[in-house]
């Protein structure tokens, strides 16, 4: 048996109003192209298929387009759970006639959680479900989702067959240390009940753990609990990472090797950083977060970034975000209401030079008469 493991599509994602959808399309050719030539038999999609709780018409055809596709085309079984972005009603919509297909969508959790059997693979999909409804679930008061989560594990564990293969589908942030920097940049964990993450421990017994939630794909704790991480580039911190999904080649026992199969993108997204007249004397494709280092913001930048960069995102004055916060020098400056001091230092601070003194007397005149003006006694 061959298994993909991947998340976090985010089907309707946009940055800063820029569509990601032909981006999202381009992954998703990709994958028909792996589950054929690798002939697939199982994809598993750990949450967030989604990027809204109310997605677009459009993006449901998308989703419906390819899954239709894997399905009744590639004869691909699919097993998919709601993240955190799906809304688990929208996407249970006709779930019993999907099962029969062999599209499974597992929105909802039952005491003992929904198992799929395919051959000699014991599938158990955990869609994310918030703290409370566990509780009601249970009827037990866990003090944080960690408490829960290891409940919902023992649960599955009692009527878990070690001669199968065992196979877990979950959405949520699980660690075996606390948050490194650099993995969990790009999706925070979720805080509920106290818990910042789920012991990555409790997972032991299970022959895989295919995870989403985190958009890097790694492991945790062990090589067999993965984040497939998301197909798509979302952030600005993904700029150099190398996306992917998981292959899981299975034997009669064992699941004899896992790799990752690379995917590929239109466009990447960066980060450029200097100064809008060098700027404007380039161009690229990517998708460019820029970071103005100009002292004075221009009329239309994005409009005239947009002429040389036709995906730019955002456009930020960085040099700006500090000038304009007022220092203890500043303040005390103003509360004297000091306005020829107050004009030398903001032109030193913009410019880096000393005004003169023929323009310090200029200034000194138009503030006498602006006084003048205002004088009424």
């Amino acid at each position: 048996m061959k298994i993909i493991h991947t998340s976090d599509w985010h089907i309707g994602k946009k940055l800063n109003e820029k569509s990601m959808l032909e981006e999202q399309i381009y992954f998703l050719e990709q994958l028909r192209e792996y589950i054929q030539k690798e002939n697939v038999d199982v994809l598993l999609i750990s949450g967030d298929i989604y990027d809204k709780k109310n997605p677009s018409i459009s993006d449901i055809e998308v989703v419906d387009r390819y899954l239709s596709g894997i399905v009744l085309e590639d004869k691909c079984s699919v097993i998919a759970i709601s993240g955190n972005h799906d809304s688990a009603e929208r996407l249970s919509y006709g779930a019993e006639i999907f099962n029969k297909l062999n599209l499974h969508f597992i929105t909802h959790t039952n005491e003992y959680c929904n198992k799929i059997t395919y051959g000699n693979v014991d599938f158990y999909p955990l869609p994310f479900c918030e703290l409370s409804n566990l509780k009601r679930l249970y009827g037990l008061d866990f003090k944080d989702l960690n408490e829960a989560f290891k409940h919902q594990i023992e649960k599955i564990k009692e009527n878990m067959n070690p001669e199968t293969i065992n196979i877990l589908l979950a959405h949520e942030y699980i660690a075996d240390v606390p948050q490194e920097k650099g993995i969990y940049e790009t999706q925070q964990p979720i805080y509920m009940g106290g818990a910042e993450y789920i012991d990555a421990s409790i997972l032991e017994p299970f022959s895989y753990v295919a995870l989403g939630h985190i958009h890097r794909a790694h492991s945790v704790y062990n090589d067999k609990i993965r984040y497939s991480g998301s197909p798509v580039k979302y952030s600005v911190q993904e700029s150099g990472i190398e996306k992917s999904v998981y292959l899981l080649e299975l034997d009669d026992s064992k699941i004899s090797n896992i790799k990752a199969l690379p995917i590929k993108s239109i466009r990447n997204i960066v980060k450029i950083k200097g100064l809008l007249r060098d700027l404007l004397e380039k161009s690229s494709d990517d998708y460019v977060f820029f970071e103005l280092l100009d002292h004075f913001v221009e009329e239309d930048t994005m409009r005239k970034l947009l002429v040389k960069y036709p995906n730019a995102i955002s456009a930020r004055y960085i040099m700006l975000d500090d000038e304009f916060s007022f220092t203890d020098l500043e303040r005390d400056m103003v509360y004297k209401n000091d306005m020829k001091e107050l004009f030398a230092y903001f032109y030193n601070k913009i410019t880096g030079e000393k005004l003169s003194d023929k323009s310090m007397e200029r200034i000194e005149s138009v503030i006498r008469g602006t006084e003048d003006e205002t004088d009424i006694s």
